[in-house]
C-alpha cells in the first residue's frame, strides 16, 4: 500500500501538473491573443480548482480502499480514473461540439454585421438623397411662396386699381347725368362754335396754301438733291472710264515692252546669221534704222503716256475736289432738308390738330342736332297740351280767378326757378370748361407723346440712313484712294520698266556702234578683197545654197525656240498653279499650327485642371485611408470582442456541465408543479361550494386543510434563493449591455468621424469627371497626332513637288542646251567655212551661250518667284 500510493500521488500529481501546465500554456496564448480579457482567467481558474477537487477526492477514495489488496485497489483505482478520463473525453468532444457551433454562429453573424453595415451605406446614401430632395422641396416652397406673395400683391394692386376705375366711373356717371341735364344750356353756345368753327376753317385754307407751297419748295429742293446725285454718279462714270483708260494704258504698254523684246530677239538672231553677206548687212542697217525711230515713236508715246498720266492724275485731283465739294454740297442739302422735313413734320403735326379739333367739333355738333331734334319733339308735345290746355280753358272760365292767383304764385315760383336755374348754368358752364380743358389737355399729351414717338422713330430713321451714307461714302473714297494707290504703284512698276528698257537700248546701241565699227573694217577687207570674191564666185554660190539652207535651219530653229518659249509658258502656269497649291497648303498649315496651338492651351488648361483633381483625389485618399485605418481597428474591436463572446459561451458549457444536481431540481420543480395543479383544483372546488353551497344552514364551517408550513417554508426558501440568482444574473447582464452600450457609443463615434456618404458621392463625381476628362485628352491626342501626319504628308508632297519642278527645269535645260550644240555642231560639218566666216560663226556661238545663259537665269528667277 505504502508503494502503490506514492506511485498513485505521483501520478496524479503528473496528470494535475499536466493539467496545470496544459492550463498555463492556455492562459499563456489566451494572454497572447487575448489581452485584456478577465472573464477568460476566471473561467480557466475555476478549471484548475474543478480538477484539483477531482485529484482530491481520487487521493481520498484511494487512502479508503486501503484495506484492499495492492491489484484489486490499482485496478478499481485504474478503472475510475479511465471513467473519469472518459467523462473529461465527452466534456471536451462536447466542448469542441459547441466551439463549432459558436463558430458557425459567429460567422452567421458576421455575415448579418456585414449585411447591415452595407444596408446602413445604403440607407445613409438615400437618407442623404431624400435630404437632398427635401432641400429641393423647400427651395421650390420658398419660390413657389415668393411667387404666391407677388401674385397676391399684384391681386392687391389690381383691386385697388380696380375700385379706382369703379370710383372714376361712378365720376364719370355723375358727371354724364350733369352733362345730360346741361345739354340744354348749350344750344346758346352753338352759334358761338360756329363763328369759331368758320374762323377754323379759314385758318386751315390759309395753312393749306403754305403747306402747298412748303411743297413746292420741298420738290425743286428733291430736284436739285437728285440733280447733284446724277452729277456725282457721271463722276463716278467718269473715274471709272478713267481707270479703264489706264487699265488699257498698262496693257498696251507692256504688249510694247513684249514686242521690243520680240524685236531685240530678232535683231540678235539677224546680226548672228547675217553678219558676212552686204544685202545681209544693209538690211540689217535699214531694219536698225527703223528700229531707231520705232524706240524713238516708243519715247515719244513712252513721254506722251508720261504726260497722259499727269494730266489724268490732274483729272483725278480735280474730280476728286469736285467730289469733296458735291459731298459738301450733298450735306449741306441734306441739312436744308432735315430743316424742312422738321417744318413739314411741325405743319403736318398741326394740321393732324386741326383735323382732330375738327372732328371733335363735329362729333358735338352732331350731339346738338340730335338733342336739338329730341327738344322740338318735346317742344311738339307741349304745344300739343297747350292746345288741350286752352279748350279746357274755354270750358273752365268760370275757375279763371282762382287759376290767376295760382299763375301768380306760379310767377313767383318760376321766377325763383329761373334765378336757380341761371346760377345752375353758370355752375355747368364751368364744369363743361373744365372738362373741355382736361379734355384738350389730355389730348394734347397723348399728341404729344404721339409726335415725341414718331420723332424719335423718324430721328433713328434718318439717323440709320445716314450713317449707312456715310459708310457707303467712306468705303467708296477708301476704294478710290486704293485704285490710286495701285495706279501709283503701277506707275512707278512701268517708270523702273522703261528704265531696264532704257538701259537695255544704250546697251543695244553700243553693240550696234560696235557692229558698225566691225562693218567698217570688214567693209574695208571686202573692197581688199574684191579679186580674191571674182575668184571665189563659184564657191560663193556654193556658200549661197549653204546660206539659203542654213537660213532654213535658222526659221526651223526659230520655230523650235517659239515652241520651247510655249512649253515654258505652259511650265510657268504649271509652276503658278503649284505655287498656287503650295500657298493653299501653307494656309492650310498655318490654320493646323493655330488648331494645334488652341489645343495646347487647352491641354495646359486640362493639365492643370488634372492637377487640381490629383491633389483632390490624394487628399481623399488619404482620409479614405484613415478611414480604412479607424475600419481595420474597428475589425480588430469586433474580433475581440468575438473572441470574448466564445470565452462566455465556454464558461456557460463548463457552468452547465458543473450543475450536478440540476436533475433533482427539475424533479422538485415537476413535483411542485403538481402540487400547485393539486392545489388550484382544490381551489376551484371551494370557490364552486362557496358559489352553490350544499348546505342549508347559514353557519356551517366549512371543511378545508392547509399545507403544512415546513414544505410551504421549504418552498419559499428555494424561490428566495432563484429570485437572489435571478437577481445576481439581471446584475451581470445588465453589465454586460453597458459594456456594449459603451462599445456601441465608440464605435458610432468613430463611425461618425469616418467620411459620410456625401464625401463617396463626390469621390465617385470626381473619379468620373476624371474619366470622361482622360478620355477626352486621349482624343484629343489621337486627333493631334492625325493633324501632324497630315502635316508631315503635306511637307513630304511639297517637297516631292519641289523636286520633281526642278527636276523638270534641268531637263528642259539639258535637252535645250544639247539640241544647241547638236545642231551647231550639223551645220559646222556641212559648211565649209572659211577664216572669217569660221570667227563669225564662234561670235555667234558665243552670244548664243550668252542668251541661253539669260534665258536659264530668268527661267531661276521665275521659278523662284
Amino acid at each position: 500500500m505504502s508503494n502503490d500510493e506514492p506511485i498513485q500521488n505521483c501520478h496524479l500529481h503528473e496528470l494535475v501538473s499536466s493539467s496545470t501546465s496544459n492550463s498555463a500554456t492556455k492562459d499563456a496564448e489566451s494572454g497572447l491573443e487575448y489581452a485584456n480579457v478577465i472573464p477568460v482567467e476566471t473561467a480557466i481558474h475555476n478549471n484548475n480548482a474543478s480538477l484539483v477537487d477531482l485529484c482530491e477526492t481520487v487521493l481520498c477514495h484511494t487512502q479508503d480502499a486501503s484495506g484492499l489488496p495492492p491489484n484489486e485497489s490499482l485496478q478499481s483505482s485504474n478503472n475510475s480514473m479511465e471513467r473519469q478520463v472518459e467523462t473529461l473525453k465527452t466534456l471536451l468532444q462536447s466542448a469542441l461540439g459547441r466551439e463549432e457551433n459558436a463558430k458557425v454562429t459567429v460567422q452567421s453573424l458576421q455575415s448579418e454585421l456585414e449585411r447591415l453595415t452595407d444596408l446602413l451605406d445604403r440607407n445613409v446614401i438615400l437618407i442623404a438623397r431624400k435630404d437632398n430632395e427635401a432641400e429641393q422641396l423647400l427651395h421650390d416652397l420658398v419660390d413657389w411662396k415668393s411667387q404666391a406673395t407677388s401674385a397676391n400683391e399684384r391681386m392687391t394692386a389690381k383691386d385697388i386699381e380696380c375700385q379706382k376705375l369703379q370710383s372714376q366711373k361712378e365720376q364719370l356717371q355723375v358727371s354724364y347725368s350733369e352733362i345730360m341735364e346741361n345739354s340744354v344750356l348749350q344750344k346758346e353756345h352753338l352759334a358761338e362754335k360756329n363763328d369759331e368753327v368758320k374762323r377754323e376753317n379759314e385758318r386751315r385754307l390759309r395753312l393749306e396754301m403754305e403747306l402747298e407751297s412748303v411743297q413746292t419748295k420741298l420738290q425743286a429742293k428733291t430736284q436739285e438733291c437728285i440733280d447733284k446725285q446724277y452729277a456725282a454718279a457721271t463722276c463716278q462714270s467718269k473715274v471709272a472710264s478713267l481707270e479703264k483708260n489706264l487699265l488699257e494704258a498698262k496693257k498696251a504698254t507692256s504688249l510694247k515692252v513684249q514686242e521690243l523684246n520680240e524685236e531685240i530677239a530678232k535683231s540678235e538672231n539677224l546680226v548672228k546669221v547675217k553678219a558676212e553677206q552686204k544685202k545681209a548687212l544693209t538690211e540689217q542697217l535699214e531694219k536698225n534704222a527703223q528700229f531707231q525711230i520705232e524706240q524713238k515713236k516708243l519715247l515719244v508715246e513712252h513721254n506722251q503716256l508720261i504726260l497722259e498720266k499727269a494730266e489724268l492724275e490732274r483729272n483725278l485731283e480735280a474730280e476728286h475736289k469736285s467730289f469733296l465739294r458735291l459731298q459738301q454740297l450733298a450735306d449741306d442739302s441734306k441739312v436744308s432738308l432735315r430743316k424742312s422735313d422738321d417744318d413739314v413734320q411741325l405743319l403736318n403735326k398741326e394740321v393732324e390738330k386741326l383735323r382732330r379739333r375738327e372732328n371733335e367739333f363735329n362729333r358735338e355738333i352732331l350731339i346738338l342736332k340730335r338733342e336739338h331734334s329730341v327738344q322740338l319733339g318735346r317742344i311738339q308735345s307741349s304745344e300739343d297740351i297747350v292746345k288741350k290746355s286752352y279748350s279746357e280753358i274755354e270750358d273752365k272760365e268760370k275757375k279763371i280767378t282762382s287759376l290767376e292767383i295760382e299763375l301768380a304764385e306760379a310767377k313767383n315760383l318760376s321766377a325763383k326757378q329761373d334765378h336757380l336755374s341761371c346760377r345752375l348754368e353758370g355752375e355747368c358752364d364751368g364744369l363743361r370748361h373744365q372738362l373741355k380743358e382736361t379734355q384738350v389737355h389730355c389730348q394734347r399729351v397723348i399728341d404729344e407723346n404721339k409726335m415725341l414717338e414718331n420723332q424719335s422713330k423718324v430721328l433713328n430713321k434718318m439717323i440709320e440712313d445716314l450713317q449707312n451714307q456715310i459708310e457707303i461714302q467712306t468705303r467708296s473714297t477708301e476704294k478710290i484712294k486704293e485704285e490710286c494707290n495701285n495706279v501709283l504703284t503701277d506707275l512707278k512698276d512701268s517708270q523702273k520698266a522703261i528704265l531696264v528698257l532704257q538701259q537695255e537700248k544704250k546697251d543695244d546701241h553700243h553693240l550696234l556702234d560696235t557692229l558698225r565699227s566691225e562693218l567698217s573694217n570688214k567693209e574695208s577687207d571686202l573692197i581688199k578683197e574684191t579679186y580674191a570674191c571674182s575668184r571665189e564666185k563659184a564657191q560663193k554660190d556654193i556658200y549661197a545654197d549653204e546660206i539659203s539652207r542654213l537660213k532654213k535651219s535658222v526659221a526651223q530653229n526659230e520655230d523650235e525656240i517659239r515652241i520651247h518659249q510655249s512649253d515654258a509658258r505652259r511650265l510657268g502656269t504649271a509652276i503658278r498653279k503649284l505655287e498656287d497649291s503650295v500657298t493653299v497648303r501653307t494656309r492650310e498649315y498655318d490654320h493646323v499650327l493655330l488648331e494645334r496651338d488652341i489645343l495646347g492651351s487647352s491641354l495646359i488648361r486640362r493639365n492643370d485642371e488634372l492637377a487640381l483633381m490629383y491633389e483632390k483625389i490624394k487628399i481623399l485618399q488619404s482620409t479614405q485611408r484613415r478611414g480604412e485605418l479607424q475600419y481595420n481597428a474597428r475589425l480588430d474591436d469586433i474580433r475581440i470582442l468575438k473572441i470574448k463572446a466564445r470565452d462566455l459561451q465556454r464558461q456557460l458549457a463548463i457552468a452547465q456541465g458543473g450543475q450536478a444536481g440540476y436533475e433533482e431540481l427539475s424533479r422538485k420543480l415537476t413535483a411542485s408543479q403538481k402540487e400547485l395543479i393539486r392545489e388550484r383544483l382544490k381551489v376551484k372546488a371551494l370557490s364552486d361550494e362557496l358559489e352553490n353551497p350544499i348546505n342549508v344552514h347559514r353557519w356551517h364551517k366549512l371543511e378545508g386543510s392547509d399545507p403544512k408550513s415546513f414544505d410551504m417554508i421549504q418552498k419559499i426558501q428555494i424561490l428566495q434563493k432563484r429570485l437572489l440568482q435571478k437577481s445576481e444574473e439581471v446584475v451581470k447582464k445588465n453589465g454586460i449591455i453597458r459594456d456594449h452600450e459603451k462599445r456601441q457609443l465608440d464605435m458610432e463615434k468613430d463611425l461618425a468621424r469616418q467620411p459620410g456618404p456625401e464625401m463617396a458621392e463626390q469621390l465617385l463625381f470626381y473619379q468620373n469627371d476624371v474619366s470622361t476628362k482622360i478620355k477626352q485628352m486621349k482624343a484629343m491626342a489621337s486627333e493631334l497626332n492625325m493633324h501632324q501626319t497630315q502635316i508631315n504628308e503635306y511637307k513630304r508632297e511639297i517637297e516631292n513637288l519641289e523636286t520633281e519642278v526642278l527636276n523638270y527645269k534641268k531637263k528642259y535645260f539639258e535637252q535645250k542646251k544639247r539640241e544647241t550644240l547638236r545642231e551647231l555642231a550639223a551645220n559646222t560639218k556641212n559648211i565649209k567655212t572659211p577664216p572669217s566666216f569660221a570667227v563669225d560663226v564662234k561670235r555667234a556661238k558665243e552670244e548664243y551661250n550668252t542668251s541661253t545663259a539669260k534665258i536659264s537665269t530668268m527661267g531661276g528667277i521665275f521659278g523662284t518667284k
